[in-house]
């Protein structure tokens, strides 16, 4: 089941989400605190994933398209074995996308797994040593005052995705749209 977060009536606050203190492709620190005063898609997965990270950062890539600069995009790495930041980097220069990729220690990345509600399990390993990460594949919507206020599950498109993302960014649409309380 998804992650349950409860929203006032102006989708202001939200009991999923909180600071986080990780590491870029680049080996530079990141905070929650570097994206305000931009919205921020924020998915978990891994780069060795064969199916769901892949096609979700083609859809974000779409999304992007569609609402402009005003938006950021952070890739959180579970597989902290395997995801370095040059890793991460090599990764997401396969996509025309402007993507921070985060990884950390696994006590950091577990930290920030929980409180977005995201989930992952490893695999057990092969006999040539490779494993898969089971993951949750929600992307996460923050404002631009860093509030989580909107979950897009795997099954949103592109234009269903840039259309909550517009309405929240002009202040509209709260009222019938799918928000994490609707699960």
């Amino acid at each position: 089941s998804e992650p349950k977060s409860e929203n006032t009536k102006s989708g202001t606050t939200a009991s999923i989400g909180g600071p986080f203190r990780l590491v870029d492709q680049e080996g530079i620190t990141v905070t929650d605190i570097d994206f305000r005063g931009q919205y921020l898609l924020i998915y978990f997965g891994y780069t060795y994933c064969p199916d769901f990270c892949p096609s979700t950062l083609s859809r974000l890539m779409r999304v992007h398209e569609l609402v402009g600069d005003s938006l950021a995009t952070v890739f959180v790495s579970v597989d902290v074995e395997r995801d370095t930041p040059e890793v991460l980097s090599d990764y997401l220069g396969y996509f025309p996308l402007e993507t921070v990729g985060l990884t950390g220690s696994r006590e950091q990345v577990d930290a920030v797994v929980e409180q977005y509600g995201a989930e992952y399990q490893i695999e057990a390993r092969d006999g040539d040593g490779r494993y898969l990460v089971n993951h949750s594949t929600d992307v996460y919507l923050l404002d631009d005052a860093g509030r989580v206020r909107y979950m897009f599950g795997y099954d949103y498109g592109p234009e269903e995705m840039a259309a909550v993302i517009a309405g929240l960014q002009r202040g509209q649409g709260e009222e019938g749209r799918r928000s994490m309380t609707d699960d």
